[in-house]
């Protein structure tokens, strides 16, 4: 069992050395394909694996044996190759996800599992009047590569709903003063979730 993220805009799958590392603990011969080597894009850039490995994958009531590419530093990804074999299908909005079809099919409710992270103003920051600002942010706990941010709103200040890339532990956001006035930001300000 571990925490995986569904991914409809990956079209392969990947898991971490963490998480690979306590599969492997558990089953000794699992066998790893060193020559099976695929480069692609992320939100920070390109990524190489470095090989690739065969997991059996059970959600819910479904099950598949599947090919994973190894990645370094990552989280487990299941990509839309997966998801097509296992017909997973996400309802974003309803924050839903189906596995299977007809009678057979499974509805997962995702509230439950979708982590709230505190986003935070870097430093201190003057937002001068009626002018957009790019402001360096942070999460208060963990390292997320990739952040859906709601904002909080105050004082006039706006900023757009966001798809966040963080690269070492800090992520840009642009936020705009509608005010005639200064409006200060402290260091450490929570900004949304």
């Amino acid at each position: 069992k571990m925490d995986v993220l569904f991914d409809t805009g990956a079209s392969i799958s990947i898991i971490g050395m963490k998480n690979l590392n306590k599969i492997i603990k558990k089953n000794k011969n699992l066998k790893i394909n060193y020559n099976d080597k695929e480069e692609f894009g992320s939100i920070g850039g390109n990524i190489c694996s470095i090989g690739s490995v065969i997991l059996n994958v059970k959600i819910v009531n479904r099950s598949t044996n599947h090919k994973f590419y190894i990645v370094e530093n990552y989280k487990t990804i299941l990509g839309m190759d997966i998801m097509k074999v296992l017909e997973v299908k996400i309802d974003a909005g309803k924050r839903i996800i189906k596995i299977g079809n007809g009678r057979n099919g499974k509805i997962m409710n995702l509230e439950k599992y979708i982590k709230k992270y505190q986003v935070k103003s870097l430093k201190d920051i003057i937002l001068t009047p009626r002018s957009i600002t790019c402001v360096d942010i942070v999460v208060d706990e963990e390292n997320p590569t990739t952040l859906v941010f709601k904002p909080l709103l105050k004082n006039s200040v706006f900023c757009p709903r966001s798809l966040l890339a963080f690269r070492e532990g800090v992520a840009s956001l642009f936020m705009t003063n509608s005010m005639n006035e200064d409006i200060h930001i402290k260091k450490g300000e929570l900004l949304g979730y």
